[in-house]
């Protein structure tokens, strides 16, 4: 049954799949060489929805049964993959400099990398770099 659907078709479904949630696509996996080889291309790693991740840090562990999967997000450049990866070489490994150069990667607009960085900058020695990095937040703004 899965054979006789459109390449085109098969990608957009397992898409919206990763899209919902990274834990899903391990039915997709399992289905059979075709999904498996469409689940873990480069593209849609790069679009599989991490956020759960960002609150359930313990995943990127290396112990953790997602690492593998997570180091195929890395290497597609998923954002949030990276991002997390920076915090475990930072605040696990204390590889500060290389978190640093590791988060600056990520799309600068998302406000979990400007915290994270932020933070990452501060916590090695540069508290003013920091500090500038954490003022794009301008989160005192909403301060009474």
């Amino acid at each position: 049954m899965l054979e006789e659907i459109h390449d085109d078709l098969l990608t957009h479904i397992i898409r919206r799949v990763g899209l919902s949630d990274f834990r899903d696509l391990r039915g997709v996996i399992g289905a059979n060489k075709r999904c498996k080889s469409v689940a873990l291309s480069s593209a849609m790693l790069k679009e599989t929805d991490l956020f759960e991740v960002l609150w359930l840090g313990h995943h990127i562990d290396q112990n953790s049964p997602y690492h593998l999967f997570l180091a195929r997000c890395i290497h597609a450049r998923n954002q949030t993959a990276v991002l997390m990866e920076g915090l475990r070489l930072g605040f696990m490994e204390e590889k500060l400099d290389e978190a640093i150069r590791r988060v600056e990667t990520c799309n600068g607009t998302s406000v979990y990398m400007v915290y994270v960085l932020g933070m990452l900058q501060i916590c090695g020695d540069d508290h003013d770099i920091g500090c500038t990095t954490l003022a794009q937040l301008k989160w005192w703004e909403d301060i009474p």
